[in-house]
């Protein structure tokens, strides 16, 4: 939950970055190593909901051929390209996907959509770069297995809470003692919307301040 949690947040600000150079509109998906998708980017691409929203299955038992089913199949980067691709909603879309990998472990892919009209090879460097910088980050924030296994158990405490997914990101970095600014540019939203979402934090964890919520959940970190 913890690594998964810091993948998503690397790969919005990495989309974000490469967005700049993509002038036509795009979809970029993340899935979790087993093609579940946990986030959608989207650029201006029609999006049949229905088909793709976070939950779906890009799998190939679940969608049949699609560039993240290649992708997982070969854990390599994959282009597959409008008919291709089994799933009604894809075919309408060039596809590019690749995975993110980190100690020699896939935590899942990333994929990069476009229009059929517009070739997706052109994005393959791009993804490879955004996958590369995701890897790297992920060697500087590496943590130990024994402080793995605390966060992972301490987000699992919050997810029965009920906080989100985006909210447990903050949760974290919070009782980490990160500032409102510093977790703004982590999550790549306002400082505002930051401390809105900490009140919501505090609601749900029934707390009033952070040395309430530091001190709630302290032992439940060290266990």
């Amino acid at each position: 939950m913890f690594m998964q949690g810091k993948i998503t947040t690397l790969v919005s600000r990495y989309i974000e970055e490469i967005a700049a150079f993509i002038k036509i509109p795009f979809a970029a998906l993340l899935t979790d190593e087993n093609g579940l998708i946990l986030e959608i980017f989207n650029y201006s691409l029609p999006l049949d909901t229905a088909e793709i929203s976070i939950g779906k299955s890009l799998a190939l038992r679940n969608a049949g051929i699609t560039a993240v089913s290649r992708a997982i199949e070969n854990n390599g980067m994959e282009r597959v390209c409008g008919c291709e691709q089994s799933r009604p909603a894809l075919q309408n879309w060039n596809c590019v996907s690749a995975p993110v990998c980190y100690q020699g472990r896939t935590l899942g892919f990333v994929n990069l959509s476009f229009q059929k009209d517009h070739s997706a090879e052109f994005a393959a460097p791009l993804l490879h770069l955004l996958c590369s910088n995701v890897s790297r980050h992920c060697e500087q924030i590496s943590v130990s297995p024994e402080t793995y296994s605390a966060l992972s158990h301490l987000e699992k405490h919050w997810t029965s809470l009920g906080l989100s997914p985006r909210e447990l990101q903050a949760a974290r970095l919070w009782f980490s003692q990160k500032s409102a600014l510093y977790i703004a540019s982590e999550l790549g939203i306002k400082e505002g919307t930051v401390r809105n979402m900490i009140q919501r934090i505090y609601t749900k964890t029934n707390v009033s301040d952070r040395s309430s919520f530091i001190k709630k959940f302290q032992d439940p970190f060290n266990s």
